[in-house]
């Protein structure tokens, strides 16, 4: 068995327990996974752990997770995309209306397999995210990702500085684009005018929400396709409203908990290449 969807959308009564013993029986040899929890409010880091420590299938290319409406919290983020398998090719994850914050978000974001091509990201409602976590792992993409889309819906502390961050550190590999940012109430011209300017030169295919937000109605017509939210990328990259683009927000330096994992990769990676296994105080890096 290769690909498995199962889908326990609304079961309310699905707990941790529950959890770790349907992931126990998944076949290792999955390439292909999505698990769709969407309103179980009893699943929490605890089981989401315990999935990623001990039950994550191995050659996994595809994971397709559903975590909105549960009780998931930053916690659980960075032992979970550290444990990714690092040949995966395509993450999709959803965690709206949950907790999570910029911690959390940084933390995920520089775990990322590096291998990645495809990620979709949907933190819709996560009233906690600011324009530093959305910085971060916009400049956390792996180098050679093909395809991004980001749904930062009702994040109302996402600002144009943080959209002219993304233009700012966007991969050059990129092809595709899909950005949400409808009521988010402080995203204006300035912010998509920056991103506009700074799109990598391989993006043609650009998906852009901005429902409910102060950009301006001139900028629907002539850049979208009648009837979806899919824009022209040139047309974009050549709009010249009256306002000045954002600058892009400052990038802090990643926090000391980031820095120490990273370190820990790259030993146990060193050690990978010569076949062997470090001491065991090398890897107790406080």
């Amino acid at each position: 068995l290769k690909m498995l969807y199962i889908s326990f959308y609304q079961c309310k009564k699905l707990t941790d327990a529950g959890l770790t013993a349907l992931t126990k029986q998944l076949p290792s040899g999955l390439a292909d996974l999505q698990l769709d929890f969407t309103g179980c409010s009893s699943i929490s880091d605890a089981g989401m752990k315990a999935f990623a420590k001990h039950n994550m299938p191995k050659e996994l290319e595809l994971l397709n997770l559903s975590l909105s409406w549960t009780a998931v919290t930053d916690k659980f983020l960075p032992e979970f995309t550290r444990e990714l398998p690092r040949s995966m090719t395509s993450l999709h994850l959803e965690l709206a209306y949950s907790v999570i914050t910029d911690h959390g978000l940084i933390a995920m974001a520089h775990r990322l397999p590096q291998k990645l091509v495809k990620l979709e990201l949907k933190l819709k409602g996560c009233v906690q995210v600011s324009d530093e976590g959305l910085a971060h792992l916009v400049a956390a993409l792996p180098p050679h990702i093909h395809e991004v889309s980001l749904n930062f819906e009702q994040c109302k502390r996402i600002t144009d500085s943080g959209i002219a961050t993304i233009g700012a550190h966007l991969p050059e590999e990129l092809e595709s684009l899909g950005l949400d940012f409808s009521c988010c109430q402080h995203v204006s011209d300035a912010g998509i005018l920056a991103l506009g300017k700074h799109l990598p030169p391989r993006v043609k295919r650009l998906y852009l929400r901005v429902v409910d937000t102060q950009v301006t109605h001139d900028l629907m017509p002539s850049m979208k396709t009648e009837g979806t939210s899919m824009y022209d990328a040139d047309a974009l990259r050549e709009w010249d409203p009256p306002v000045d683009p954002a600058e892009p927000s400052p990038l802090p330096k990643p926090s000391g908990f980031v820095l120490k994992d990273r370190m820990k990769e790259e030993v146990k990676e060193s050690f990978r290449k010569f076949d062997t296994a470090p001491a065991d105080g090398l890897m107790n890096l406080k």
